[in-house]
């Protein structure tokens, strides 16, 4: 699996579930994140990260790290999703910290983002 790959996996997943779904390809300004998606009026950005293990944790470059906790300081939701072979993990960035859980399945990830979305709307 590649990171193109889970992306456009992740975002078909979250269209099914209603959301509205843009994914930001922008080589000019790097480190936005990978998707935008709006579901019910609550938004949330997503990064998409592959790595061989779930329990690997992904690689990201400087500007990314400092993209999404700005993002987060000005009140975005932004969560990062990791896919692997042997499993999916998702991130909520918070002020200094990440929260981990652990999914099965893309469309997991994908039910996870909407109810995180909806219950911060």
């Amino acid at each position: 699996m590649n990171e193109a790959n889970f992306s456009r996996r992740l975002v078909h997943a979250l269209r099914s579930l209603g959301f509205y779904v843009q994914r930001i390809e922008n080589s000019i300004t790097s480190g936005m994140p990978d998707i935008y998606a709006i579901l019910d009026g609550g938004t949330v950005w997503v990064e998409c990260k592959v790595t061989p293990k779930v329990t690997q944790e992904p690689r990201f470059e400087r500007n990314q790290i400092f993209t999404m906790e700005t993002m987060v300081l000005h009140g975005a939701d932004v969560v990062v999703a990791i896919g692997s072979e042997d499993g999916f993990r998702i991130r909520i960035v918070e002020t200094g910290s990440m929260t981990n859980e652990i999914k099965t399945s893309v469309g997991e990830l994908a039910a996870f983002i909407a109810s995180h979305v909806l219950r911060k709307h």
